[in-house]
């Protein structure tokens, strides 16, 4: 047996740069990074440096580097048409073997090489085309973090998809990931999924392996609470405007809710942030929209607005963003897949709805019931707070992962 106390030597696998922490799946992976190393663990992170989310590794912020060992592999991800055409002779996803990089695996077995980790955790299932390569060269445990149940995105996306061509090739896409990831699960020693739902989910599906529900967490000392209680003229939407899912919803939005509550609500303004928007999305701009792009200063931007709207349709696992804006205190408006596996009340902590009428009043009664926004944005800060904190969270993974190094 090991003994309760044991430090353990993790080695952290990432299809992206995990800094800046500016969208959903980065700030769950960078929290979870510095939680392990607030209770005396140590980490190495190897992550692919792509164009989508590049950022340079000499640009890391010194008291980063100075407590987790990074590595960054530069690779393209970019979906590529003629290649996207080609996969359909394969039988692989194109979703996996966009991330295989010859480059990233020989950095991984020369860390490996020279490092004996306990626990080597992949941050999601496009990790898994590295799962010989490990085995090769390291008897670690190796844990499935999954932030998704990748292929039902991609079977939503398919299903809210007008073009016929597109939505075929989408279908074949998210069966072919299926197959792939309910197969691959439990390739791995454990899974760590970030929602109770997708847990369910795999456990009903095939899933052999000791499996943990790992909400994401937050420090929440880095998330000033800041509840407004004056009356609100605006709403925003703020997340990452490259992800297809909120892409899907912000145009919902915009183009089913936002002619409604215009009507009655003249003075309202919508302010849409995010970063790597599309062109059609910056070109929301007039009736009342303001496009601001990139936000420099998350928190700064949560301290000086009071409602945010997350209309999802398509998606998976725990939406961070909803986690991030109510431990801030603010008053939230979603749709129910956003809710999926938090724990979250409607009517509660938040308002949900899923039409374009039940959307549109639900955001009147935030403006013109400011004492309910507020009774939301305090229960909804409460409840996470308590639920999300990282410290908790790092508590409930290390005992998991002491579990699969005991195990015989």
């Amino acid at each position: 047996m090991l003994h309760e106390h044991l430090f353990m030597n993790i080695l952290q696998l990432c299809k992206k740069s995990p800094y800046p922490a500016n969208d959903g799946e980065s700030i769950a992976i960078l929290q979870i990074s510095r939680g392990l190393v607030e209770q005396g663990h140590q980490i190495c992170v190897l992550a692919l440096n792509t164009p989508k989310h590049y950022y340079p590794a000499d640009a890391y912020p010194e008291d980063l580097k100075a407590i987790i060992s990074f590595n960054l592999v530069e690779h393209d991800t970019s979906i590529k048409m003629y290649k996207a055409f080609l996969n359909l002779l394969s039988l692989k996803p194109y979703h996996i073997t966009r991330f295989d990089s010859k480059t990233y695996r020989e950095k991984l077995i020369q860390i490996l090489k020279k490092n004996q980790f306990d626990i080597i955790q992949a941050e999601g299932i496009h990790l898994a085309i590295y799962l010989k390569t490990i085995r090769k060269y390291s008897r670690a445990k190796i844990v499935l973090r999954s932030h998704n149940v990748e292929h039902l995105i991609w079977q939503r996306i398919a299903a809210n998809t007008k073009n016929l061509l597109k939505k075929i090739y989408l279908k074949i896409q998210a069966k072919r990931l299926k197959r792939f990831e309910l197969h691959t699960i439990n390739q791995f020693d454990g899974i760590a999924s970030i929602s109770p739902t997708d847990s369910t989910y795999f456990q009903t599906n095939g899933c052999l392996k000791p499996l943990a529900n790992i909400l994401p967490g937050l420090n929440i000392k880095d998330y000033p609470l800041n509840i407004i209680r004056q009356p609100v003229e605006d709403c925003c939407i703020f997340g990452a405007l490259d992800w297809i899912p909120n892409q899907e919803g912000l145009s919902w939005f915009v183009h089913q809710v936002w002619p409604i509550l215009k009507k009655q609500e003249k003075q309202l303004k919508l302010l849409i942030a995010g970063r790597n928007a599309p062109e059609w999305i910056k070109q929301f701009n007039g009736n009342g929209i303001q496009f601001l792009g990139e936000i420099d200063d998350a928190s700064s931007f949560y301290a000086d607005h009071a409602l945010f709207l997350i209309p999802l349709f398509s998606g998976s696992g725990i939406k961070i963003k909803i986690i991030e804006a109510l431990t801030y205190g603010k008053t939230i408006v979603a749709t129910s897949l956003a809710l999926e596996g938090t724990g979250l009340k409607a009517g509660v902590h938040l308002l949900q709805a899923d039409d374009k009428q039940s959307f549109a009043e639900a955001i009147s009664s935030c403006l013109h019931r400011n004492e309910l926004r507020i009774k939301l944005a305090e229960a909804g800060s409460k409840f996470v707070r308590d639920e999300y904190s990282i410290q908790k969270i790092i508590l409930q993974l290390t005992h998991f992962y002491k579990s699969l190094l005991n195990a015989v």
